[in-house]
């Protein structure tokens, strides 16, 4: 059985990939202009016109960019009492199948719909990547995710509906049921965050039983990063005795990077339906993207274009996403699709700068939680004193650590942090259970600085 979900489109020289992005957006920004009052408002006060844009200069230096808040902001014509969408949508509700939204954390939940044909993009991000690593149709998923307003799994429901894989829900159950059916129904792969997936075999041996006797081959997991960041896969390994595999997708825009090869340390960007490009997150200066000459291993913000979203248009759409951009894997793969070394490594609005240096959430992860005793819980707080920023660290001691080692283990991880990102930082151990526990995004980063 070939493995190639689509081989066509998998192994597409980059050239040709390209020549197919440029036509295709060319047809996108004609669309968008011409159907969404948003962009017929941003293109007519930028002086463009849709045919103006021909080659890839023009649509780096000519197309601005957009944003759901900040420069260019989407919401405000979301907001417009026009409709459920207001002036962004670029088609009539009747041909909205789905409506989701944000949770409104930072302002008015942010409204996502989805025509038919943006469900079977989304989707087959999903499957392209569930089948090239092992998924076969009549496999069981297991849901461990509670389906309700925000889009999360949902477009992998579609995926695996598309692949021909068997569903259960677990929406509903409490976890310790949800545990129980696991280890009864020993499904093939099992969807949910990275945190849940630790929190539900921690709680699994609490109550006395193990889910690696569940057999599951996959853990599929979205929604933040953890997948790819080395403590944690090893713990969701340890765990489930299963492979976690991940995919990076943002609501609005698509389900839009699976990983293709497992252990690879990373994701593709699925070119089908997407494609991006990485900017400089102060200036916006492109960095490396299509028509782009530029090094492999560049790190900015991710940029995206999506022909995955006919309700609307996601075009030049700033994610605030940190990524390592490779136009060619630094891997053995056949697939020829843009690669994200590590997924997202953080985010512009996470950003800390403690003595002139840039931390980010992610590489902060990747060294603390790696320290002897250290677990995944942990919880990064930022304070601003005397004109610059203080960090805190607050994570939990692992258990049978004794409460007199915790002096210890917090100077291990101060020194740890100070020998690879080159800053100081406060730690605080605090005892295992401390910090609360996530279903969905688990809430990691608290800002107390000032606006």
């Amino acid at each position: 059985m070939s493995r190639n979900w689509n081989r066509f489109s998998e192994t597409l020289p980059r050239n040709r990939i390209e020549e197919l992005q440029l036509k295709r957006l060319r047809r996108l920004i004609k669309f968008a202009m011409e159907r969404s009052r948003y962009y017929h408002d941003l293109y007519k006060k930028a002086g463009i016109r849709a045919e103006d844009i021909k080659t890839w200069d023009d649509f780096y230096e000519r197309i601005p960019y957009t944003d759901k808040r900040g420069e260019n902001a989407m919401e405000p014509y979301q907001q417009r009492e026009t409709g459920p969408f207001g002036d962004l949508i670029a088609l009539s509700t009747e041909n909205c199948l789905y409506r989701f939204q944000t949770s409104g954390t930072t302002g008015v939940p942010f409204q996502i719909g989805l025509s038919y044909f943006d469900t079977l993009q989304y989707g087959e991000g999903w499957t392209y990547g569930l089948w090239r690593c092992g998924m076969n149709p009549g496999d069981l998923f297991y849901f461990a995710f509670p389906f309700g307003t925000f889009i999360g799994f949902w477009s992998c429901y579609w995926g695996v509906r598309l692949l021909g894989g068997t569903i259960r829900s677990g929406g509903g159950l409490s976890t310790e049921q949800r545990i129980k059916e696991i280890l009864q129904l020993k499904p093939d792969a099992v969807v949910l965050t990275p945190t849940y997936a630790i929190y539900m075999g921690e709680k699994a041996l609490e109550m006395g039983v193990d889910l690696r006797e569940a057999g599951v081959k996959l853990t599929v997991h979205a929604g933040e990063p953890g997948a790819n960041v080395p403590s944690t896969r090893k713990k969701i390994e340890e765990l489930w005795g299963a492979t976690p595999w991940e995919l990076y997708g943002i609501g609005e825009v698509n389900a839009m990077c699976p990983e293709m090869d497992l252990n690879s340390g990373g994701v593709h960007v699925c070119e089908p339906h997407t494609f991006t490009f990485v900017a400089d997150p102060e200036t916006g200066e492109a960095l490396a993207g299509p028509g782009l000459e530029s090094e492999d291993g560049v790190k900015g913000e991710h940029v995206i274009v999506s022909f995955a979203q006919s309700i609307q248009p996601m075009i030049k759409y700033r994610s605030h996403d940190i990524v390592e951009y490779y136009r060619e894997a630094p891997h053995e793969t056949d697939c020829t699709w843009t690669f994200l070394k590590g997924g997202v490594l953080g985010r512009t609005d996470h950003m800390i700068i403690v003595k002139g240096v840039n931390v980010y959430l992610t590489a902060l992860e990747n060294v603390a939680t790696a320290v002897e005793g250290a677990t995944p819980y942990y919880e990064v707080h930022v304070y601003r004193e005397k004109g610059s920023d203080r960090l805190l660290l607050k994570i939990e001691a692992g258990e049978g650590l004794k409460k007199e080692d915790y002096p210890d283990l917090e100077n291990r991880i101060k020194t740890a942090v100070r020998d690879a990102l080159k800053i100081g930082i406060d730690v605080e151990v605090v005892n295992p259970g401390t910090l609360p526990r996530y279903e969905q995004k688990s809430k990691k980063f608290f800002d107390h600085r000032k606006k």
